[in-house]
């Protein structure tokens, strides 16, 4: 049981280390993209106007996140308007990170990411109203270094794998102390058990006062004890039976025999005195006869 609860609290940990690593991209992407939404307003204004200034203090306000890379705003003739760079590079090199240029009127606004060289690259398109009318003015290039989100979800996943290597400590512990605590009570229940199957009755049932499994288990071997008991005192029983049984038998025997022994001392003087006077009989009959001739 404890193996399974520590798989599934592994694959838990698994599973929120990889939303939480999900949300936090996604969280970033939305940043991005918000980022983006509220600058393409007014850089769409600066490039319709030619308005470099008013570009250089949207990318003044955009300086301040520390995430930023570079921005580009290229014109829909394929030409660089305005551009800043934290790492002061070249626009040109900063166009040819991002993706063809492919936006036309009817394009979508819609904010498209990359992932190239450690940067996540966004394009939007550039379009800019005037009396109801869209004007398709260029795209912006706006790239964020990933080392942030990437440091991010590296120490997300180190707090989930402490985490699981916490819980695998804190269950060995548990484990520990529960088998410590079962082991002994369940090895004394084995011995009884063995002492009881060798027929020895009186044996004592350790464990019959806890409130626990093991006192469950110590309540039931009992019962076999008493059982036990109970069976043994039942064959004792008959046993003294039979015995006093075979007393009694042995006892009608001898006063049959006795009887008959008795019987027989009084017989015998008779049968004695029976045969003399047959005999005197005999010899009177022979003495009347003989006066008769």
């Amino acid at each position: 049981m404890t193996i399974i609860t520590c798989a599934f609290f592994i694959a838990g940990a698994y599973v929120v280390s990889k939303d939480k690593v999900g949300t936090l991209e996604e969280n970033f992407r939305q940043e991005i993209a918000r980022s983006v939404q509220i600058i393409s307003l007014p850089l769409g204004e600066a490039v319709y106007q030619a308005d470099e200034l008013l570009a250089q203090a949207v990318f003044s306000a955009l300086k301040q996140n520390p995430d930023l890379a570079w921005v580009v705003i290229e014109k829909s003739n394929r030409s660089v308007f305005e551009h800043m760079s934290q790492a002061e590079q070249p626009a040109e090199d900063l166009v040819a990170m991002a993706p063809e240029y492919s936006y036309t009127l009817d394009s979508e606004e819609k904010l498209n990411l990359i992932e190239r060289d450690g940067l996540l690259i966004g394009e939007y398109p550039l379009m800019y109203q005037e009396y109801g009318k869209r004007f398709l003015k260029g795209r912006i290039l706006i790239a964020y270094d990933t080392d942030r989100i990437e440091q991010t979800k590296t120490l997300v996943r180190n707090i989930s794998y402490a985490t699981v290597v916490g819980t695998f400590l804190v269950l060995g512990l548990v484990l520990t102390l529960v088998l410590t605590r079962m082991l002994g009570p369940l090895t004394s229940l084995s011995n009884a058990m063995l002492h009881l199957a060798d027929g020895n009755t009186e044996t004592e049932i350790p464990g019959l006062g806890r409130s626990d499994e093991i006192g469950g288990m110590a309540k039931a071997v009992a019962v076999f004890r008493e059982n036990d008991q109970r069976k043994l005192t039942m064959e004792s029983e008959r046993a003294r039976q039979v015995e006093e049984e075979k007393v009694h038998q042995r006892h009608l025997r001898e006063l049959i025999a006795t009887f008959r022994q008795q019987v027989s001392n009084l017989i015998s003087p008779l049968e004695a005195s029976t045969a003399n006077v047959s005999e005197i009989s005999e010899r009177l009959i022979g003495m009347a006869e003989n006066t008769t001739r």
